[in-house]
This record gives structure tokens, C-alpha cells and sequence, in this order.
């Protein structure tokens, strides 16, 4: 459907296959876009994407980024800016420039320029708590650029007006008023990074966004029946449940399958009702 696009894609064989990695949700493969200077070396700047999002609008208008001496542009990530230990974690780092590691435009030839791809390379053989996005803000630290929240609306951050989670005030401390409101009104990039709540398993904000480009897909029938089967999973495990007691000194299983409710209680061997 659209002219002068043209896809390559890279084998990175065993590369970070021996990651430790701090998340059983993120696997290795996650570190894969600190190599990004050396894999695209024929350019001096590429924007970088999750999986996770969806494209709103045109991002000429964040390729077109004046970078200047920085190595890195993307959004603030508010959750961490705002827990205040988070930087002790990870050695100390202020916690004033820290960004998520999503919708960055990276300025490839100053990274090259440094040899900077090293420095991830080292860095990434520490166990940080948040894996590659840790060795993106420590190396880079003092050459980022923020950007504006509407090129990586993350869900998990909505709705702007308190969800329990992340308050209004706190998010206008640290992207503004105008800056939140123009991202949830207009957004250009939308990152559905709640990893509890994806819009291809369950309702979430924004979901429609990503609904209309995948009922145009040629695997929107597989998708619809994902979400259906995700959708009679999760209404079974409501239905169902397993819990451990403890009643009168004896430990026993508590069972709800489907509203019928029984109890058993393990059997005590010798040794122990002696």
C-alpha cells in the first residue's frame, strides 16, 4: 500500500543469549537496539520503536530533530522520575533526565563517534532492575534530549485526570499541563506499556487505536479469536480458585470451580500427628 518502504531484517544470533535478565517478562532480545549504531552504519540517526505501539501520525517530525551533542532523544519516563530511591538502585544516577526506552531517535554518528556502543555493551552485563532501559539512561546520561509525551503516550499512565496509580499532579510535574493534555487529545505515538494490560488480550485505554489497524490486517480473524480465548481464560480463573489454609491446626485446600465450593484436607502422616 505504500511506496518507498522496504523491510531488512537482521539475524542477531547468539548476541545477549546469555543475558542475565531481571524480568521474566522482558527476555534477552530486549537489549538487541544497543547495538543499533553498528547495525545501521551506513546512517547518522534512526528513530527506534517497541513492538508495543501503535503510529498515529507522521514522524518526520521526530526524525527532523535537531539531537546537537546529544546521543538520545526520547520521553521522560514519569514512574521512575517520580519514585525517588529508584536511582540508588542503579548506582546513583539523578534521576532528572531518566526516559523510557521507547520512541528514541538516536544520533548514530555521535554514538559512533564515542565508541559509546562499548559502553552499553559493558553496562549490559550488570543486573540492572529495568535491564536495557538502566543502560540507556546510565550511558547516556547528560546527553538527552526530552521530547514531547505525545510521541510515546504510554498507557499505563491514563487516564490523565488519577487512575490510582500515577495521579494527575505528579504527571503534570513532570511533562506539564498542556504537554499531557495535547499528548491524550493528539497523540502521535501510543505505547500500550502496561505489561498487565495489552489491547489484543483485554479492554485498555486507547485499545480502539489499535483495534482499527488490526481488523484491516490480514490476521484480524486470529487476533479477534486471541482475544476472545484470552477473554474465556480470564473468566474462568475468576470462576476458579485454589487457596491454602489453615483450619484448626490443619492445613487444607480451599477449591471454587465454577461457584461449587469444597474443602480437602491433607493427610497427616505418622510423624506429624504424633
Amino acid at each position: 500500500s505504500y511506496s518507498g518502504v522496504e523491510f531488512e531484517f537482521v539475524l542477531m544470533g547468539d548476541l545477549f543469549n546469555d543475558q542475565v535478565c531481571s524480568s521474566s517478562i522482558l527476555p534477552s532480545p530486549t537489549f538487541y537496539y544497543l547495538k543499533i549504531a553498528d547495525i545501521i552504519s551506513n546512517y547518522d540517526k534512526a528513530i527506534y520503536l517497541d513492538p508495543d505501539i501503535i503510529v498515529c501520525k507522521d514522524l518526520t517530525r521526530l526524525f527532523e530533530l535537531d539531537l546537537k551533542d546529544n546521543y538520545v532523544a526520547g520521553v521522560k519516563a514519569a514512574g521512575y522520575i517520580a519514585d525517588e530511591n529508584y536511582g540508588k538502585f542503579i548506582g546513583g544516577l539523578p534521576m532528572d533526565q531518566y526516559i523510557n526506552a521507547n520512541s528514541l531517535v538516536f544520533n548514530l554518528k555521535k554514538i559512533r563517534e564515542d565508541g559509546l556502543t562499548r559502553k552499553f555493551i559493558a553496562l549490559a552485563q550488570r543486573k540492572y532492575p529495568s535491564m536495557d532501559q538502566d543502560v540507556l539512561n546510565i550511558a547516556c546520561y547528560d546527553k538527552i534530549l526530552h521530547i514531547p509525551f505525545a510521541f510515546n503516550l504510554m498507557t499505563k499512565y491514563l487516564p490523565i485526570n488519577g487512575n490510582g496509580r500515577y495521579s494527575k499532579e505528579s504527571l503534570i510535574d513532570v511533562y506539564g499541563e498542556n504537554d499531557l493534555i495535547d499528548a491524550d487529545n493528539d497523540p502521535v505515538v501510543i505505547h500500550y506499556a502496561d505489561v498487565g494490560r495489552k489491547p489484543w488480550h483485554m479492554h485498555t485505554e486507547k485499545d480502539y487505536y489499535w483495534w482499527r489497524y488490526a481488523l484491516t490486517s490480514p490476521w484480524r480473524v486470529r487476533f479477534v479469536l486471541e482475544y476472545i480465548l484470552h477473554q474465556c481464560i480470564q473468566c474462568m480463573k475468576s470462576c476458579c480458585s485454589v487457596n491454602k489454609k489453615t483450619i484448626n491446626g490443619q492445613k487444607c485446600k480451599k477449591y471454587n470451580i465454577l461457584g461449587i465450593r469444597f474443602t480437602k484436607y491433607k493427610k497427616l502422616y505418622k510423624e506429624e500427628r504424633e
